[in-house]
């Protein structure tokens, strides 16, 4: 999959190399799955409450005034 996807870049790409860094810094499976259980938090209350399915969150929709 393309991490570009036109001229947005879809922010959700970026996930698995996150935490595959957070495992080269050596941070615990525990932080991980805490991480890891936060983001699929994150994108379940985009999908719910924005009507927003995960290949529609774009850097230009994750800001700090989520519409």
């Amino acid at each position: 999959m393309s991490k570009n996807k036109g001229s947005k870049c879809n922010f959700f790409i970026y996930v698995k190399d996150f935490i595959n860094d957070m495992r080269v810094e050596l941070k615990s499976e525990k932080t991980i799955g805490t991480y890891r259980a936060s983001l699929n938090d994150f994108r379940n209350y985009l999908s719910v409450q924005h009507g927003k399915k995960v290949d529609m969150i774009t850097f230009d929709y994750v800001t700090e005034n989520v519409k």
